[in-house]
């Protein structure tokens, strides 16, 4: 059809393909995301508590199986209420390695969360100390309820043999801690607009957002967008030369086989057509009259040049025979 042909039909319909890829990515996206969240809600948190299990290194025994199991569920749910968790790591011995440099440097290497804690036990010299992220700093910072409550429990009871019920009972007052004194985490849901929770972050997914996204890349990729369209119509020029070189008539008509460019807006019957034909032909034309303008150099004498040749005198140096 041609109304299929005109430019600006083509390049709105690329227009639209671009933006319909796009938004078409960032759907699967939340639908990958919206189907792995289901599925881990179907396993029961299996996986989660994996997780929270793992944070529990009892290099001193201190704790038998039920009570890590206790403790890593009583994590994840102080973890899907406050978006907190407390870590720990008992050992025997630090090899006189100071008990807070080494609690911190054991929560940056295991790569804990803003919100999380960690407790660090050492059984030879009963002590212990208690690092938390940089977003519990406003709730902790001066509240001496959570250093008393930790103190509390961790007495010489814990170390001389009641560390279950000891850690339990600490594991209790640390969830009435965080009622008193962390917000819940709570879903966002907007209008029915889809969010994606990825890595702690709550982002919102609307049609505003995908426009954005679209406008960012083509910004930040313009350059080379121009770069690439500058190239491919300098290819498309030389093509065009020889495609005329060989497919134009000697009459000067169009010519006789169709061109094909890679820029689909340089194609047959298109102003860029017809302009580059009308330069071409322009170009050979002028081509044309300079040849016809310069006198041939091995040309013959004419019978008008042979006349005058006659008519010179000759010269007075010239001998002359009486």
């Amino acid at each position: 059809m041609k109304f299929f042909r005109k430019t600006s039909v083509a390049v709105l319909l690329t227009a639209l393909v671009v933006v319909l890829c796009c938004v078409w990515g960032y759907t699967r996206a939340y639908t990958s995301v919206q189907q792995q969240e289901e599925t881990q809600s179907q396993r029961a948190g299996e996986n989660n508590l994996n997780y929270f299990l793992r944070q529990f290194q009892d290099d001193a025994r201190l704790f038998d199986l039920d009570t890590t199991d206790t403790l890593a569920r009583s994590d994840l749910e102080l973890n899907n209420t406050y978006g907190t968790m407390l870590a720990l790591r008992t050992a025997n011995y630090l090899n006189g390695q100071d008990i807070e440099t080494y609690a911190k440097d054991y929560f940056a290497a295991q790569k804990l969360g803003r919100t999380d804690m960690l407790l660090v036990i050492e059984v030879s010299s009963r002590a212990w100390y208690l690092v938390y992220g940089p977003g519990l700093r406003s709730y902790a910072d001066g509240n001496q309820a959570l250093a008393t409550l930790v103190r509390e429990n961790l007495d010489d009871a814990f170390f001389d043999g009641e560390s279950n019920q000891g850690i339990l009972s600490l594991f209790e007052d640390l969830e009435t801690w965080c009622k008193d004194n962390l917000p819940e985490v709570e879903p966002v849901v907007q209008s029915g607009i889809p969010s994606l929770q990825i890595n702690d972050k709550v982002q919102v997914i609307s049609l505003w957002d995908v426009f954005l996204n679209i406008i960012f890349t083509l910004l930040v990729n313009i350059w080379w967008i121009i770069l690439l369209l500058v190239a491919l119509n300098v290819v498309d020029r030389y093509r065009f030369q020889k495609y005329v070189e060989r497919h134009l008539p000697d009459n000067g008509d169009e010519p006789t086989a169709p061109f094909h460019p890679i820029l689909f807006w340089h194609r047959q019957g298109s102003r860029w057509y017809g302009r580059m034909l009308d330069l071409v032909m322009d170009l050979e034309n002028e081509t044309d009259e300079d040849e016809a303008d310069q006198p041939a150099d091995d040309a013959e004498p004419t019978d008008a040049d042979q006349a005058n040749d006659a008519d010179k005198p000759a010269d007075a140096d010239q001998p002359t025979h009486p």
